[in-house]
C-alpha cells in the first residue's frame, strides 16, 4: 500500500494537518505501507517557498518521516513531489487528451459559471488553446464505479455532476482536480 500526505503551501501547518498526517502514517504503518509526501504547490499566486519551509521543519519536527521524498529531497531544490516542478509531466497529460480531441479552450468568465454542471458554452467554439483561457477536457456520458473504503460500492456520472473539467485556469495553474489525479496516477 502507499498513501500519501499532500499540504498545500499556502499558510502554515494547522491542526487538520497534523490530525490528517497521523490518520496517514498510521494507516500506511498498520498495512505495512508507505507515504509519499507531495506539496501540492499547484496555485502559483497562492502558494509560498516560506510556507512550504515551515511545513517541512514541522513535519520534522512532530516526527513524520515520508518512506518517498524525504523534506530534505524537497529543501534541495527541484523536486518531482512538488506540483510546481511536474509542469513537463502535466504537459504530456494534456499533450495525450489533445491528441484524443478531448481538450478545449473556455473563455466563460467565472461569474457566468455559477451553476454546476459547466454546459459546455465552450465545447464547439473552436479557440486556441493557448496561455490565458481555461483549458477542459470533454467528459463522455459515462459512469464510474468503484469501491469507497468506507461507503462501499459507489457509482458516478462524472459528466452529469460537474460537466466538462477545467484542468488549466486562465491564469495559467494546473487546477487541483487535474494535478492530482496526474500525480496519483503517476
Amino acid at each position: 500500500m502507499r498513501t500519501r500526505f499532500a499540504p498545500a503551501p499556502t499558510g502554515c501547518l494547522h491542526l487538520g494537518h497534523v490530525v490528517n498526517a497521523f490518520h496517514v502514517w498510521g494507516l500506511a504503518r498498520r498495512a505495512g505501507g508507505e507515504v509519499l509526501l507531495r506539496i501540492e504547490g499547484h496555485d502559483r499566486q497562492r502558494s509560498r517557498r516560506e510556507y512550504e519551509a515551515a511545513l517541512l521543519d514541522d513535519l520534522d519536527w512532530l516526527g513524520f518521516r515520508p518512506d518517498i521524498l524525504s523534506t530534505d529531497a524537497f529543501r534541495a531544490g527541484r523536486c518531482e513531489g512538488r506540483q510546481s516542478d511536474r509542469d513537463a509531466i502535466y504537459r504530456q497529460a494534456v499533450d495525450d487528451l489533445q491528441s484524443r480531441g478531448l481538450l478545449y479552450a473556455c473563455d466563460c468568465p467565472r461569474r457566468q459559471l455559477d451553476s454546476a454542471p459547466y454546459p459546455g458554452t465552450c465545447r464547439d467554439r473552436g479557440l486556441p488553446i493557448i496561455d490565458g483561457v481555461g483549458w477542459r477536457v470533454r467528459l463522455g456520458e459515462s459512469s464510474e464505479h468503484f469501491v469507497d473504503g468506507r461507503l462501499g460500492w459507489q457509482t458516478q456520472r462524472p459528466s452529469s455532476q460537474c460537466g466538462d473539467m477545467l484542468i488549466r485556469d486562465r491564469r495559467d495553474n494546473w487546477t487541483y482536480q487535474f494535478a492530482v489525479t496526474i500525480d496519483d496516477w503517476d
